[in-house]
């Protein structure tokens, strides 16, 4: 929230830290309502027409939810990679591929997996963060989303898609 547009539109969960209201005071902001269990019945109470919208494991997966929600049907992503890169200078050896993270700690936690022939160090949010794509993703045509980059998620949709290809191929041909 440094330095951007004062035409952006901010989405923000009623569940956000009460301080990106604050800032946001004088800005647009759209509030939206997940559906968690621990604030599903205050919502209901205020109003039990509101609409609650599928929360999902990553501030990125839920911004994919929302697109949805809203419309939209074509995602080209950037940043969300999922894994670590390898770093001499890193601490256990593995860092961010976007650099710095605020939960730096997160890379004591990591676990190499390999996928189609490719190892990457990742940890387990990140590692449910794949498995929520595929939920959110499984109702929708291949091409409805585009990761860019060399991590981890982009590689697993890569394959994943190839995969629906060649079944689709196979389908096709009886």
């Amino acid at each position: 929230l440094r330095d951007y547009c004062p035409s952006t539109t901010f989405y923000l969960p009623s569940r956000a830290n009460p301080g990106f209201f604050e800032k946001l005071r004088d800005d647009k902001v759209v509030l939206y309502h997940l559906n968690v269990k621990e604030e599903r019945h205050i919502i209901w109470s205020i109003d039990e027409k509101v609409g609650l919208m599928p929360p999902a494991i990553t501030a990125g997966m839920c911004a994919l939810r929302l697109g949805i929600v809203l419309g939209y049907r074509r995602f080209i992503i950037y940043g969300m990679d999922g894994s670590f890169a390898k770093s001499e200078m890193a601490p256990g050896g593995y860092e961010s591929h976007a650099g710095g993270h605020p939960n730096a700690g997160e890379s004591k936690m990591l676990s190499v997996v390999e996928v189609e022939g490719r190892q990457f160090a990742t940890n387990m949010l990140h590692l449910l963060a794949i498995d929520d794509f595929f939920v959110i993703s499984s109702q929708f045509p291949v091409g409805t989303f585009r990761f860019v980059g060399d991590g981890l998620i982009p590689w697993v949709e890569k394959v994943a898609r190839r995969a629906r290809e060649l079944r689709d191929e196979l389908d096709a041909a009886g």
